[in-house]
C-alpha cells in the first residue's frame, strides 16, 4: 500500500522485488486517478482526507483486493500486504480491524499477514475489534520516528485483542521514510540503509513463514551425535580469577589459521552453562562460526538446584564487576584460538546471559572501569534477557557493538522497553529491539519451557528471532552495511509481466501495476500474492 504521495515508481520498484521473490506483486492506487497528486499540499489533503475517514480508507484496500483476486493465477489462500508511511498506518488499521471487523467492509480470509514500514502512529489507527480473526502484523519503526509512548499503546491494543505481532525499532536516530532510497531531510525524514536491509530481509523471512515454511520448532542439535567434520570439546580456562569449564565447537575443514573464522560466544542462562547452549553454539557452527559456551559461574558453584541458580546468577546480576569481568576473561581465552578471526566477533545470551548483553552495549568496549572488551566484537543479541533488574550505566566516551534484542510482549514491561531504548539513543548505540506477541513470555526459546504465563517455549518466536540473528551476524561478519538494490523499471528482464491495472475501488477510478513471473504463475500453479499500498504522494 503506497505512501502518502500516491502509488508511483516507487511502489512499482518495491512491487518488482516482492516478483523476484517469486509472489505476484500488486501496487494498489488508494487515491484514484482523478486526485491531485502534484504537490505536498495535494499529498497532505488526499491522505488526510482518507487517514480520518476509515470507511473509505478501508473501502480502497478492500476494492484492490477485489481486483488482485480476479486473476487466475493468483493463490487465494496466500495473501500479504506491505504498506509504506501512509500505507504503513492502513496496515495497523487491517491488524486491528481483522478481517471482518470493521462495519460493511471484509477483507479476504486469505489475508495472512501485513507488513508496516514508517507507517505512523501518531494520527492514531482503527479501534482493534476483538470478534474476528486478524492477519499477522510485522512492524519497522524508527526509534525517532514513532514515540515510545505510541509504540506502548500499539502494542498494549494488539495484546488486548490478542493480535500476532512482531514490532522492531531501530536506531539511533532513525527517523522517517528509511525505506525511501531519495529521502534526505536530516532528523525528519531519512534513507538508512542498514535498517532498509534488515528490514527487507525481516519482511521476505515473514513472507516465507506465512506462505511456505509455516510456523516449525527449531530444530535442537543432537549433542551425542554430531558429524565427524564437527571438532567440539570442553574447554578449562579462568576468568576473574576462577576456574571456568567452557565449550568449543567449529568445522576445522573451514576454520584454520591460514583461513580463520568468525566467533561467536555463547552467554549462559541462569541455570549455568549446559546442554542448551552447547546446543545453540552447534547451530552457530552450522553457520560457519567458530562457537565458544562461556561458564560464567565457575566449576565449583553450586548448579543443582533452584536456589542454586538464584544465588549464582544474583551474586552476578549485582556486581557488574564480577559479571563484566567473567565475559572479558572468556574473550580472552577464545582469542588464544588461532584459527579465531579476531576482528569479526559477536556474543549472544540467553535470559541471565541476555541481560549480559544488555550490559556489553552500555559500557561498550572500554566503558568499563578496569575492563576493556575486544574492539573486534561487532555486535551482541540478547534473547528473552529481562530489564527489569536494570543494567549497567550506559557509557558515552567509548565505542560499543551493535545490539539485537528479542523480547517478549509479556515478558519485558513497555516502561523497560522505553527507558532502554531512551538510554540507547542518548548513547548513540546502533540497536534493534524486537517484541513479539500475544502473550508471549520469558524462556520462548528454550525448547523446554512449559511454564504457563512464565516460561513458554514459542515456536514462531524462536524460528524469527533465530533467523534475524543469523541475519545479524551476516551483515556483521561478511555482506555489511549495503543499501537495497532499487529495480531499473525501465530496464526489467523479459521474464516478468508488468502493467498498469485499471479497477474501481469504492466507487473510484483506480490505476494501480501488477509484476510476476508468468512461467512460475499460472492458472495451475498458482502463486502467492502481496500487495503494496502507496505512501502519501500517491501510486
Amino acid at each position: 500500500i503506497q505512501d502518502w504521495n500516491g502509488m508511483n515508481e516507487y511502489e512499482m520498484a518495491r512491487s518488482c522485488m516482492l516478483a523476484d521473490e517469486g509472489y505476484v506483486a500488486f501496487a494498489a492506487d488508494i487515491y484514484g486517478v482523478n486526485t491531485p497528486k502534484a504537490t505536498n499540499q495535494d499529498w497532505i489533503a488526499a491522505s488526510s482526507s482518507h487517514g480520518s475517514n476509515a470507511t473509505k480508507y478501508m473501502g480502497k484496500i478492500s476494492g484492490a483486493f477485489t481486483k488482485l483476486l480476479t486473476y487466475d493465477f493468483v493463490d487465494a489462500t496466500k495473501l500479504a500486504a506491505v504498506g509504506y508511511c501512509f500505507g504503513g498506518t492502513g496496515m495497523v488499521n487491517l491488524a486491528m480491524v481483522g478481517h471482518k471487523g470493521f462495519p460493511g467492509i471484509e477483507f479476504p480470509q486469505g489475508l495472512l499477514g501485513v507488513a508496516s514500514f514508517h507507517g505512523g502512529l501518531a494520527s492514531g489507527y482503527a479501534a482493534p475489534a476483538s470478534s474476528t480473526t486478524r492477519p499477522k502484523l510485522l512492524l519497522h519503526s524508527g526509534g525517532k520516528d514513532d514515540s515510545n509512548e505510541n509504540i506502548t499503546n500499539l502494542t498494549d491494543a494488539l495484546e488486548n485483542v490478542s493480535a500476532v505481532y512482531e514490532i522492531s525499532r531501530y536506531g539511533p536516530s532513525v527517523v522517517h521514510s528509511f525505506t525511501e532510497w531519495g529521502a534526505n531531510s536530516v532528523g525528519q525524514a531519512m534513507y538508512d540503509p542498514w535498517v532498509d536491509d534488515s528490514s527487507w530481509k525481516s519482511t521476505v523471512h515473514f513472507f516465507l513463514e506465512l506462505f511456505k515454511d509455516g510456523v516449525k520448532p527449531v530444530a535442537k542439535p543432537n549433542l551425542t551425535a554430531m558429524p565427524a567434520e564437527y571438532t567440539k570439546e570442553d574447554v578449562s580456562y579462568v576468568a576473574d580469577g576462577v576456574d571456568c569449564l567452557g565449550y568449543v565447537v567449529y568445522k576445522p575443514s573451514m576454520c584454520t589459521s591460514t583461513k580463520k573464522c568468525p566467533a561467536v560466544m555463547v552467554i549462559q542462562d541462569w541455570n549455568g552453562m549446559n546442554e542448551y547452549e552447547m546446543a545453540r553454539s552447534c547451530m552457530l557452527a552450522d553457520e560457519g562460526y567458530v562457537a565458544f559456551a562461556a561458564d560464567i559461574y565457575g566449576v565449583n558453584t553450586p548448579k543443582a538446584t533452584n536456589q542454586d541458580w538464584i544465588a549464582a546468577s544474583s551474586s552476578h546480576g549485582s556486581n557488574a564487576t564480577k559479571y563484566m569481568g567473567k565475559i572479558s576473561g572468556a574473550f580472552t581465552k577464545l582469542l588464544t584460538y588461532d584459527f579465531v578471526d579476531a576482528t569479526k566477533l559477536a556474543a549472544v545470551g540467553y535470559c541471565f546471559g541476555g541481560t549480559g548483553m544488555v550490559n556489553l552495549a552500555m559500557v561498550g568496549h572500554k566503558g568499563f572501569p578496569g575492563i576493556e572488551f575486544p574492539q573486534g566484537l561487532l555486535g551482541v543479541a540478547s534473547f528473552h534477557g529481562g530489564l527489569a533488574s536494570g543494567y549497567a550505566a550506559p557509557a558515552s566516551s567509548t565505542t560499543r557493538p551493535k545490539l539485537l534484542l528479542h523480547s517478549g510482549g509479556k515478558d519485558d514491561s513497555n516502561e523497560n522497553i522505553t527507558n532502554l531504548t531512551d538510554a540507547l539513543e542518548n548513547v548513540s548505540a546502533v540497536y534493534e529491539i524486537s517484541r513479539y506477541g500475544p502473550s508471549v513470555v520469558h524462556s520462548f526459546t528454550e525448547w523446554g519451557a512449559n511454564s504457563v504465563g512464565q516460561a513458554m517455549y514459542d515456536p514462531w518466536v524462536d524460528d524469527s528471532s533465530w533467523k534475524s540473528t543469523v541475519h545479524f551476524f551476516l551483515e556483521l561478519f561478511k555482506d555489511g552495511v549495503k543499501p537495497v538494490a532499487k529495480p531499473n523499471l525501465t530496464a526489467m528482464p523479459a521474464e516478468y509481466t508488468k502493467e498498469d491495472v485499471s479497477y474501481v475501488a469504492d466507487g473510484v477510478d483506480c490505476l494501480g501495476y501488477v509484476v510476476y513471473k508468468p512461467s512460475m504463475c499460472t492458472s495451475t500453479k498458482k502463486c502467492p500474492a502481496v500487495m503494496v499500498i502507496q505512501d502519501w504522494n500517491g501510486m
